[in-house]
């Protein structure tokens, strides 16, 4: 069977998480980018990404970005939105629930696309964050999201945390 095709472990992230964000970064897509999630006990604001053009992937080890998430959350949803005019590509987290309650929060990553020259698997090639200039209209969380023609789509999730009194959309 094609290598492809198969399945393969890659390397442990540095902080254990569920219900997180990824994302594929870079003109290539040769960075992969985890934000927020919870860790079985608390909401997770790290974000974490490995570099697959450093190395085999096998020998690759996740790297801590220095900038948390602003608003720590989990199952949100990302959609990346690539700036073909700048040097920067932008992961939108949308929405989520922040341990107390599901966010109509946009938040944007801003990356640079450009990996730094070191051969360090392990390196930190920073971003920032930014607040949108809009929030949704419904708060929600356990949603979708993609991109079409540089906007954004929402789909289905959940619009309360109230076990049965919730809204699915």
């Amino acid at each position: 069977t094609d290598q492809q095709e198969q399945f393969h472990f890659g390397p442990s992230m540095n902080v254990k998480r569920l219900g997180c964000v990824a994302a594929t970064l870079g003109r290539n897509k040769e960075r992969m980018v985890v934000l927020g999630g919870h860790d079985g006990r608390t909401v997770v604001d790290s974000v974490e990404e490995l570099g697959v053009v450093l190395g085999s992937f096998s020998s690759l080890q996740w790297a801590h970005q220095s900038c948390c998430m602003p608003v720590g959350r989990f199952n949100s949803a990302a959609a990346v939105v690539v700036m073909e005019d700048v040097d920067d590509d932008r992961i939108y987290v949308v929405g989520g629930h922040d341990g107390k309650t599901c966010t109509d929060r946009i938040d944007i990553f801003h990356s640079p696309t450009l990996l730094p020259s070191s051969s360090s698997s392990s390196c930190d090639v920073g971003g920032s964050w930014t607040l949108a200039s809009c929030a949704m209209q419904v708060p929600r969380f356990q949603c979708a999201a993609t991109v079409w023609n540089k906007r954004i789509y929402m789909i289905g999730g959940c619009t309360t945390t109230t076990t049965g009194g919730g809204t699915t959309t």
